[in-house]
């Protein structure tokens, strides 16, 4: 597990320990990563200026497993304010359950993230 922002000796801003952690992902140090703030928005926005990043914000399991399935996310946005303790862990078992859609037409859309991206 590699850890930023208030866990590291590092700024823990949201913006700064957020895209580090997506850049561990791109960089291949990681194969996904888990980002937070307060609302889970700054931390999305933040990992998803990282070019090859599919961030996804996820208040519940429903949400992480189509991300995770239909979207191919490899990092997920979690809300300090929203996500409990019991809630969190039925996101992250949906999150760490799934894997990307073999469907064509899902293939295609995470294909064309990466041409308009570019």
């Amino acid at each position: 597990m590699i850890t930023h922002g208030a866990l590291a000796d590092e700024r823990a801003d949201w913006a700064w320990c957020c895209s580090r952690a997506a850049q561990d992902v791109t960089s291949g140090v990681a194969d996904q990563a888990i980002v937070c703030c307060w609302t889970g928005t700054g931390a999305s926005i933040a990992a998803n200026k990282v070019p090859g990043i599919r961030a996804a914000l996820c208040v519940d399991a429903a949400t992480a497993a189509g991300a995770r399935r239909w979207n191919d996310a490899n990092v997920l946005a979690v809300s300090l304010r929203l996500t409990s303790a019991p809630l969190l862990e039925e996101i992250l078992d949906a999150w760490f359950s799934g894997g990307a859609s073999a469907d064509e037409t899902d293939l295609a859309n995470i294909a064309y993230l990466s041409e308009i991206e570019n």
